[in-house]
């Protein structure tokens, strides 16, 4: 019996341009794992790396509380990456990736609202997260990469790049 033909965006891994495949392959997947274990083995420098100095003290002692959420944190960020590996690097089918990547954009807005809220952003002392100027190191690799990650999947969104990818009829 055959079936209907449908109309899908497929397209091999290679008609995704280099700079999205970099990022959401390798770059990002790797930076998730850091980052998770950062928050679990290395607390106090994960912290000051989030946060202002101002916002967490080093060597401040933390409480059950805090432990609970750099876990779910560091949860979070595993789930980013192996998300990226086991998804994205497998498959060539564009709605895939496009539905990916519109997932983790969603997040990138929670990660900017907490990274808002790190830099000071209640207190309204945010200056800092809207102003790269001001941006310690700490700032440039968790603030520069969100960013960088957040406008790279607007763009993905966008088609930035994505050149005429061909709808191609398959049967299903």
């Amino acid at each position: 019996m055959s079936s209907p033909t449908s109309i899908s965006k497929t397209t091999t891994s290679h008609s995704i341009p280099l700079v999205y495949r970099l990022f959401h392959l390798y770059m990002e997947p790797f930076s998730a794992i850091v980052g998770a274990a950062q928050s679990l083995f290395t607390t106090p420098s994960y912290l000051s790396i989030i946060t202002q100095p101002n916002v967490y003290v080093s060597g401040a002692p933390l409480t059950s509380l805090n432990h609970l959420l750099l876990a779910q944190v560091a949860g979070l960020y595993v789930l980013l990456g192996v998300v990226e590996l086991a998804v994205l690097r497998p498959s060539r089918d564009l709605r895939v990736w496009r539905g990916v990547i519109m997932a983790i954009s969603f997040s990138d807005v929670g990660h900017l609202y907490a990274a808002w809220v790190g830099q000071g952003g209640l207190e309204r002392t945010g200056g800092v997260f809207w102003d790269p100027r001001l941006w310690r190191g700490e700032e440039w690799v968790n603030l520069g990469l969100t960013w960088f990650g957040f406008f790279l999947r607007l763009a993905f969104l966008a088609g930035v790049g994505m050149g005429g990818v061909k709808e191609e009829r398959k049967r299903e």
